[in-house]
């Protein structure tokens, strides 16, 4: 099963994003981490998984009959003008470094889409993009932020100070 540790990941996803309801979920990429963490734990949390597109489709496909998403394809134009996704996942590596493309072309976002980028080290150029089409926009940190206060319990036998984590430093 799914460790409980990452059964509360889409709640620090829906608490670092400026949305609250359940979406259904359009995700691009499928590698380890969007496979093993957070297709599951969205799942587990009752979201509705609906699309998912990767580059060769191999992962797609498998992930896709695996959590039980109701599209699998590579072609990423076709999950973004499904009215079924009101959010969508970067989960491929994109945006680790500054000298990233985008994982999607820039005009295929429209107004009021909502991106969630798994990458946190400030703005992708996905997040650039799409502020710039005006859609919602959150990134990483405060999910990465969550999975160390996650991890700080078991060690410390009590709740993790999420407010001094979450201070900036001096």
């Amino acid at each position: 099963g799914v460790p409980s540790v990452w059964r509360k990941m889409p709640l620090q996803v829906q608490a670092s994003a400026p949305w609250s309801r359940g979406p259904g979920l359009g995700f691009i990429g499928a590698g380890n981490y969007a496979g093993r963490v957070l297709m599951p734990s969205f799942r587990a949390s009752g979201a509705r998984l609906f699309g998912i597109s990767t580059a060769s489709g191999i992962n797609a496909a498998r992930y896709g009959r695996r959590y039980g998403f109701e599209m699998a394809s590579t072609d990423v134009q076709a999950l973004l003008d499904a009215p079924e996704v009101d959010l969508i996942v970067n989960a491929t590596s994109l945006g680790m470094q500054r000298s990233d493309p985008s994982p999607i072309s820039a005009g295929m976002l429209t107004r009021g889409s909502m991106v969630y980028d798994t990458i946190y080290p400030g703005q992708t150029a996905l997040l650039l993009e799409a502020n710039e089409a005006g859609a919602r926009t959150a990134n990483g940190l405060s999910m990465l932020l969550h999975q160390g206060a996650l991890a700080f319990e078991p060690w410390f036998d009590r709740a993790a100070p999420v407010a001094v984590m979450r201070a900036p430093r001096p």
